[in-house]
C-alpha cells in the first residue's frame, strides 16, 4: 500500500502578511497536498471593505504565481463569495472539495493561515493515523512569544488556561480533554464523513468536530510534532487564541477562568456512581447541576433502560453529558483564578507557585510546567 497523502486544508481571508510563512513551513514537508481557499463574504466589495477584497486578491495572485503546485480555490472574486460565510462553512468547503480528490486511506489536516509547522508534521500525522483504532488527532500546538511585555502576558495567560482545562479533564480519564484548534487537527476521511463533518458555524467548529469523532470513534492527542498558532490579535471569530489576546489582561482572566480542580473531581465521582446520584441517594455540586434540568433525567433514565450493561451505559452517560455541558457547569460554580491553578500544582505535587499574573517570567515558567504535564498526559 502507498504511503497515504495529508491533505492540508487552509481557509484565507486577508492574510497575505502571514500565509506565506506557512506555506514555506509546509514545504517542507513530503506527502503532502495543499489547499488554499481565499474566501470572504460577498459584499465585503461594497462596503468599507475593499482593503480585504484587494488583499485577498494579491494573496490568489501571488500564491499562484510563487507556489504553483499549491491548489488555491477561489470563494472571494466578484460573484463568488460567500452570501454569509464563517471560518465554519470556509472549512466545510474546502474539506468537501478535498474529499472528492483523496482516497479513503489519506489524512485531511487542517491548518489555519497564520500557522507554521515543523519538518515532521505529515510524517507524525501519517505515523499516527496509521493506527486504525485512531480516528483523528488534536495535534500538539505552543504559542511563540513576542517582543511585546503586554500581548506575551495575555498569550501566556491564555495558554494556561487551555493547558489546565485540558490537564483536569485527563487526570479524570475524561474523552473531552482534547484542545480544539482549527489549526491542529488531522482526520481520517471516511471518520470525518461519519459524523456530518464541519458544522458550518460562525466559530467553534473545531470544537464540535472532534466531540462528534471522540463521541464515536478514538482519537488521539499527541504525535511527536508541534504546531504554532499565530500571536497575533484578532476579532473576526468569537474563539481561539487572536479574539482572546484581543481582551485586556483583565477581561482576559474574566472570561478566561482557571477552573477549581475539585469541581473535576466532582465530574470524575458522579461518571463513576450514575446509579447513586440518579436515584438520589448521593449528590454532589455536578450531580445537582445536571440533575437540576429534567430533560437530562429522562435522558439519563432512558440511557439505562437501553443499556443494562454497566461499561455501556457508562459510555452512554459520559456521551451525552459531553464536553460542552461540562463547560457550561465549570462555568456556573467557578471561583479564584490564581487560587485554583496553585491548587492544581499541590494536586500534581509540582513545587511551584505562581504569585502573580502580571509577571511574565513566572507566566512563562508556570506554562512550560503544564505544558510538560499537558503532553505527557496526553502521550498515556
Amino acid at each position: 500500500m502507498n504511503e497515504p497523502i495529508v491533505h492540508i486544508a487552509i481557509p484565507a481571508m486577508n492574510e497575505y502578511n502571514y500565509i506565506f510563512n506557512t506555506i514555506k513551513s509546509i514545504s517542507k514537508n513530503s506527502n503532502f497536498k495543499l489547499y488554499i481557499l481565499i474566501n470572504q463574504p460577498e459584499k465585503y466589495w461594497n462596503d468599507n471593505r475593499i482593503d480585504i477584497c484587494l488583499n485577498n486578491q494579491k494573496t490568489y495572485e501571488e500564491i499562484r504565481k510563487k507556489f504553483p503546485w499549491v491548489i488555491v480555490l477561489d470563494k472571494f472574486s466578484k460573484g463568488k463569495g460567500w452570501e454569509k460565510g464563517g471560518v465554519g462553512e470556509a472549512r466545510s468547503y474546502l474539506f468537501d472539495y478535498i474529499l472528492k480528490n483523496c482516497s479513503k486511506n489519506d489524512i485531511i489536516a487542517s491548518l489555519d493561515a497564520d500557522t507554521t509547522v515543523e519538518e515532521n508534521y505529515c510524517s507524525e500525522i501519517i505515523k499516527g493515523l496509521k493506527n486504525s483504532k485512531i480516528s483523528a488527532i488534536s495535534i500538539p500546538y505552543y504559542h511563540r512569544l513576542t517582543k511585546d511585555t503586554i500581548l506575551n502576558k495575555k498569550l501566556l495567560y491564555y495558554e494556561i488556561y487551555m493547558r489546565t482545562y485540558s490537564i483536569n479533564l485527563s487526570r479524570i480519564g475524561s474523552i473531552y480533554n482534547f484542545t480544539a484548534l482549527g489549526s491542529a487537527i488531522a482526520v481520517k476521511p471516511e471518520k470525518y464523513k461519519k459524523v456530518g463533518g464541519y458544522l458550518k458555524r460562525e466559530a467553534g467548529e473545531d470544537y464540535y468536530l472532534l466531540q462528534s469523532l471522540v463521541k464515536n470513534f478514538k482519537i488521539s492527542n499527541y504525535i511527536n510534532t508541534i504546531v504554532y498558532p499565530s500571536t497575533r490579535e484578532s476579532k473576526r471569530v468569537p474563539f481561539g487564541t487572536g479574539p482572546a489576546i484581543s481582551f485586556s489582561f483583565e477581561k482576559l482572566i474574566e472570561n478566561y477562568p482557571i477552573f477549581n480542580p475539585k469541581l473535576f473531581d466532582d465530574i470524575k465521582e458522579f461518571y463513576n456512581n450514575v446509579h447513586s446520584f440518579l436515584d438520589g441517594k448521593s449528590s454532589n455540586r455536578f450531580s445537582t447541576f445536571i440533575l437540576s434540568n429534567r430533560k437530562n433525567v429522562t435522558a439519563i433514565s432512558k440511557i439505562r433502560e437501553n443499556f443494562k450493561n454497566e461499561p455501556l451505559f457508562k459510555r452512554g452517560v459520559e456521551r451525552y453529558i459531553d464536553g460542552v455541558k461540562i463547560l457550561q457547569f465549570l462555568k456556573y460554580f467557578n471561583n479564584n483564578s490564581l487560587e485554583n491553578l496553585n491548587n492544581l500544582y499541590k494536586l500534581l505535587n509540582i513545587d511551584f507557585e505562581l504569585k502573580s499574573v502580571e509577571n511574565e517570567s513566572q507566566l512563562e515558567k508556570a506554562r512550560k510546567i503544564l505544558t510538560k504535564i499537558d503532553l505527557r498526559l496526553k502521550k498515556i
